[in-house]
């Protein structure tokens, strides 16, 4: 959990130090943090934008340090908090956090090879960066879907648990 903090902390200096560069119509100025997929013209606008303030190596170098190391975090925490939930769980929602990891790790790979050579981007290498996104988002909102579920089933359970009469045997009478 730690870790996950510390990584949240980088994420926001990182903000910081890049300071203002708003592309993708303004949705968000990072590639990673969009929700809908962007075109090359707006990863090369953005690789433009960070290497006239020289920060494009601060952004490349943030995707295979503090944005490696997030995803393996929130994976642990993820899947530990989906097996609390409910033990007997499908594999296929166990394996959620880990497909989610595996599209997170893909995506900023990608970023970091794009910005390493920024004049060599071509569609079909920012297309598969857009999917890698698009796919970590799609699993992300799943896995909350998941928990926020699951999380309203344990509450159902705990309030028909104490309404019941059974919870008169575990007071101790006194």
């Amino acid at each position: 959990m730690g870790v996950c903090l510390q990584c949240l902390v980088g994420f926001s200096w990182r903000a910081n130090e890049l300071g203002d560069v708003k592309i993708l119509d303004a949705r968000i100025p990072f590639l990673d943090g969009s929700f809908l997929p962007y075109k090359p013209d707006e990863v090369n606008t953005l690789f433009d934008q960070l290497d006239k303030k020289d920060n494009l190596a601060l952004y490349k170098y943030s995707e295979i340090t503090v944005d490696l190391a997030f995803p393996i975090c929130y994976a642990i925490l993820l899947t530990g908090l989906i097996n609390w939930l409910r033990h007997n769980q499908p594999l296929w929602i166990k394996r959620m956090p880990l497909f989610a990891l595996v599209a997170d790790l893909s995506e900023n790979t990608i970023i970091f090879l794009m910005a390493t050579a920024p004049d060599e981007i071509n569609q079909l290498v920012a297309t598969i960066a857009a999917l890698t996104t698009l796919v970590k988002w799609s699993a992300l909102l799943l896995i909350l879907v998941i928990i926020l579920s699951q999380l309203v089933f344990r509450l159902k359970d705990l309030k028909r648990f104490k309404d019941s009469d059974t919870i008169d045997k575990y007071i101790p009478s006194g």
